[in-house]
């Protein structure tokens, strides 16, 4: 597997790489609640959802401002081998096709996240699926991750749509959903997986439901 190398310089480069490329591309980027608070002393893995090539842009510019420890991302090892400055700014890989990388990945994620000063980001779909999909296919993978975390590590599920309004680009909408611990995803993974769902189905319900908001991160 590849593993993170974080890079001051690198961190400062892509800082300014994807302010420029998100503005560029979408009219505007909004939290329509509050990220919930996690206690310092625990370990927290991010799960959002997969809708676009722009996902990994779309969790670090949602988190950076907002969790004070240092992301890492995962990605599938063929893409990463191709972007290998990812690794920089804190993607690592996965070989899903490979037992031993999935073993290795396992065991770094643990290590990751056993540092406090980290957190991580999964994908538990595994592939992109359009948002507006009715029952979105989580894969059983993020469940053994879960179960070797530790018990109070925090899970929080996090969704994102892009929406066209009455601009030229569409905006980019996002939500957080029900913090978990590792425990209950690991033994109870079907209550993940329906608070995963919900918490896409609540953004979109928003969306339907709300004008545009106002409170514009760009």
């Amino acid at each position: 597997m590849i593993k993170a190398n974080h890079k001051k310089y690198a961190r400062l480069l892509y800082n300014i790489y994807i302010g420029r490329i998100l503005r560029n591309n979408f009219s505007a980027f909004y939290l329509i609640n509050e990220l919930p608070e996690i206690d310092k002393k625990q370990a927290l893995l991010i799960t959002p959802n997969h809708i676009s090539w722009w996902d990994g842009f779309f969790i670090d510019f949602i988190t950076r401002p907002r969790i004070n420890r240092k992301i890492h991302l995962m990605m599938l090892e063929a893409e990463l081998e191709k972007i290998k400055f990812f690794t920089k700014v804190g993607a690592f890989s996965i070989n899903p096709g490979n037992r031993k990388s999935i073993i290795e990945t396992r065991d770094y994620l643990k290590e990751i996240t056993d540092n406090t000063g980290n957190f991580a980001v999964i994908y538990p779909q595994g592939e992109i699926e359009p948002f507006e999909k009715p029952k979105l296919s989580v894969k059983n993978g993020l469940a053994f991750f879960a179960n070797s975390l530790k018990p109070d590590t925090i899970i929080l599920p996090m969704a994102f749509k892009t929406q066209f309004y009455n601009k030229k680009h569409p905006a980019i909408l996002s939500r957080a959903g029900k913090p978990l611990p590792a425990s209950i995803v690991a033994s109870e993974y079907e209550y993940y997986v329906k608070e995963f769902q919900l918490n896409v189905d609540l953004l979109n319900k928003y969306i339907f439901s709300n004008p545009e908001p106002e409170n514009n991160l760009f």
